[in-house]
């Protein structure tokens, strides 16, 4: 007996980085989407994001690493630093590529951004609307089998 793919649809709240990303992942598997974003349009908030090879390979995977690569720099070295900008410390990222594949790479939110919603079709993203509920309802079937007549 052929199993047949259930039909289904994924509700995203919120149209964050998390959200974007789900959305381009579901995108590349066929499954339909949508995604709801309370604010009536993005703003570009936050500052510099670094990335390391535990998640440059998800960007690989779906085709957008090159992409990230034209907005990004290459990061050798973390500085850490108080408030007042006096340094505690740093850390040397030299290694990350022979190590994890992947160079560390910074670059800004705004432009990651950017970047993820250009990969989401026209109308997946919607915008100033607030999630408030949800019910489901779930239907079952049941069914017997057994061995010859």
């Amino acid at each position: 007996m052929a199993s047949e793919t259930p039909n289904l649809h994924v509700l995203i709240v919120g149209g964050g980085i998390g959200g974007l990303m789900l959305g381009i992942m579901l995108e590349r598997a066929g499954i339909d989407y949508q995604i709801l974003e309370r604010s009536p349009e993005h703003r570009p908030l936050g500052s510099a994001i670094s990335l390391n090879g535990t998640v440059l390979r998800l960007f690989e995977q779906l085709g957008l690493l090159e992409e990230l690569y034209k907005i990004s720099k290459f990061a050798g070295r973390l500085h850490v630093m108080k408030e007042d900008l006096e340094t505690q410390g740093h850390l040397d990222l030299e290694h990350f590529e022979e190590r994890y594949g992947y160079n560390s790479i910074v670059f800004g939110r705004p432009d990651l951004f950017k970047m993820l919603v250009s990969h989401i079709p026209e109308g997946k993203l919607l915008m100033d609307l607030a999630y408030s509920n949800c019910r489901q309802q779930v239907r079952l079937v049941h069914w017997r089998a057994h061995l010859g007549f």
